[in-house]
């Protein structure tokens, strides 16, 4: 008669009242592995993405420093243009004023009118771009946190899910005092 029977998972033999202790021992090891492993990664996972959210702020920040830098350069280049203009049409309507005064207070008027509409139009367009490229910044924010959690946890994970593990990763991080 055989009175030991031999463990599936290390291939050693035991005896019979020995073997279920031996199997209890085993899952226990493997659960607290487990745990341990859980645990790794869920702080591994916190660290990537409050480093993650930190790196796509700055990003943005200074995407936004440019475009405000780039709108002003802009502004300040039409404002420019149109004075210049506004001097050159002065300086010839003084020289023809005699003739044409009434005419060319007229078309003075026409000319001052279509430019201030046309900066009006530039800087809406300006504006639409900046709101463009944040929108942009925005889509490409949120495809990062998606391909990082999916390499990460190895799912994809629905927009809310994402929402509350950075926040909590970032509760976590503040916690340890790695975002001041």
């Amino acid at each position: 008669m055989n009175d030991t029977i031999k463990c599936p998972h290390c291939g050693k033999k035991f005896p019979l009242d020995q073997a279920m202790t031996h199997e209890i021992k085993e899952k226990l090891e493997v659960e607290k592995i487990d745990r341990r492993y859980k645990k790794e990664l869920e702080t591994l996972a916190a660290k990537l993405f409050a480093g993650l959210d930190l790196h796509l702020e700055k990003q943005k920040k200074e995407y936004e420093s440019y475009l405000l830098k780039t709108g002003k350069q802009l502004e300040e280049s039409f404002s420019e243009s149109k004075k210049r203009l506004l001097e050159k049409m002065d300086q010839f309507l003084e020289a023809e004023s005699g003739t044409f005064s009434s005419f060319s207070q007229e078309v003075k008027n026409q000319i001052k009118s279509q430019v201030e509409e046309e900066m009006i139009k530039v800087n809406a367009e300006v504006e639409n771009y900046k709101k463009a490229r944040v929108i942009a910044i925005d889509k490409n924010i949120a495809a990062i946190v998606t391909a990082a959690t999916l390499k990460v946890l190895g799912k994809k994970l629905t927009l809310d899910e994402q929402t509350d593990l950075v926040l909590k990763a970032l509760d976590q991080a503040k916690v340890e005092k790695f975002l001041s």
